[in-house]
């Protein structure tokens, strides 16, 4: 058994622009890419007669997600089915728990249905890219979230847990790679695949990722009506994680974590953490707390906590300078583009500031130490293509203030589509008039940035 799927769903999905390892969402995970999803229906099939089949986004243990197209609405949706063999009862039991919880921090069910005698649920379609991959990337380049972003992904989660333990349900399986980092700031618990009504506590069994789940789940001694208390520790985990850097524990098999609880092993944010602030490392060492009596009293109360925590921190913006210049972040791996693309800016503003980036990694290090008023970003790179860039620039707070330009010259359709659901709105062509049509789009942009 691995850290990532002990009875869960963990999907997968590989194409130019498009990597998914929750069945609800495009994602950016580089880690999670293998096989190929076996969708049920014919591509083209419609279901139900409103529901246009289209691309596999994913699959795992349990089931097959694949997009669709409402055709009665007009939007592209999420269709979840079950695999064979697999008890209809889970899918069925998933969509009722769904719908039972209406939070913008959880996937939207839109509707429940069968066709061909295979039934199967439709959510709403995501974008964005998962707090795992969000977190590896930034280990690659030796960073790590601050203590304002960390903050700012437990306040929504906790308001998740919060609206879902108010149905009286519990989600069962909170991990980095179950939370979508969304544009608009949206952070998104996903995979309700293991939630459960609390009536039925213990009828799927153990089941989730030892490395998140409580002790009292993984050693099999929980009490009934307990499960908020569980979900709650799993929140504790990602938090330690996001705080320090690191994993809580270095090995991923089930056995060497289930001899530390039984050894009376407890997790805390280390001493040396001086950067974390009491009143946070406080709570966080409450959620961690081997005795589920020790943990913070509901998710309720967990949210009253953090959100006067994140109150006492500076904005994410806070450290930006006073009247600096309008800064200009140009990413492309052609030099001869990037000189083209600065003669632009240089027209519209000659003292801008200028960042060059000539990959995607090194696009989102750059944005991190330096948040720029606009990003001028091709979408043809190598190793992290301009859709994933913007996915992770889109996870952080910082480019809230920050306007991206799509920049290409070999761009279809669905990757307009895809760009606009990321909230990236101006695209520029490659070729005959580049200047103009970059100089027209870059002037009102400046003005903006100089106003504000």
């Amino acid at each position: 058994m691995s850290d990532e799927n002990v009875g869960g769903l963990a999907a997968e999905h590989s194409s130019t622009f498009e990597h998914a390892i929750n069945p609800t969402a495009i994602v950016a995970d580089e880690e999670d890419r293998s096989q190929s999803a076996r969708i049920p229906f014919a591509t083209g099939e419609l279901i139900a007669g409103v529901y246009e089949v289209r691309d596999a986004l994913g699959q795992g243990g349990m089931g097959v997600v694949f997009e669709a197209r409402d055709r009665l609405l007009n939007r592209r949706v999420a269709v979840k089915v079950g695999h064979p063999g697999v008890d209809p009862r889970y899918l069925r039991l998933e969509a009722q728990a769904m719908a039972a919880v209406q939070h913008p921090n959880t996937v939207a069910v839109h509707a429940f249905g069968t066709h061909r005698g295979v039934d199967f649920l439709v959510m709403e379609r995501l974008y964005g890219v998962t707090l795992r991959a969000h977190a590896r990337r930034l280990g690659r380049v030796q960073q790590s979230l601050t203590v304002v972003e960390a903050l700012d992904i437990l306040v929504s989660l906790a308001d998740a847990l919060a609206a879902i333990h108010r149905a009286q349900l519990a989600h069962r399986d909170i991990k980095p790679s179950n939370v979508l980092l969304a544009p608009g700031n949206r952070v998104v618990l996903m995979d309700f695949g293991l939630l459960v009504r609390e009536v039925y506590d213990g009828a799927l069994g153990v089941a989730g990722s030892p490395a998140y789940m409580a002790p009292e789940v993984l050693l099999g001694v929980q009490k009934p009506g307990s499960w908020h208390l569980a979900d709650l520790y799993s929140l504790g985990v990602i938090a330690y994680e996001m705080l320090t850097g690191r994993k809580a524990f270095s090995a991923v098999d089930v056995r060497f974590i289930a001899s530390f609880h039984e050894a009376g092993g407890t997790l805390s944010l280390p001493a040396e953490s001086e950067h974390i602030p009491q009143d946070v490392r406080s709570a966080v060492d409450a959620l961690l707390s081997a005795d589920p009596e020790q943990r913070p009293p509901s998710a309720e109360f967990l949210l009253r906590q953090l959100r006067a925590a994140r109150a006492a921190l500076p904005g994410p913006n806070s450290k930006l300078e006073e009247h600096r210049p309008f800064t200009v972040l140009i990413v492309d791996d052609d030099p001869a583009m990037v000189a083209v693309l600065s003669m632009c800016v240089r027209e519209v503003s000659p003292r801008a500031r200028l960042l060059t980036a000539n990959d995607g990694g090194q696009a989102v290090e750059l944005v991190r130490r330096s948040v720029p008023d606009v990003v001028l970003l091709d979408l043809q790179m190598p190793t992290m293509n301009g859709i994933e860039v913007c996915m992770h620039l889109r996870a952080t707070h910082l480019t809230e203030r920050t306007t991206i330009v799509s920049v290409s010259g070999t761009a279809q359709s669905s990757d307009l589509q895809h760009l606009q659901q990321l909230g990236i709105v101006h695209f520029v062509a490659k070729g005959p008039d580049l200047r103009a049509r970059m100089v027209s789009v870059l002037r009102p942009l400046h003005r903006a940035s100089q106003a504000s």
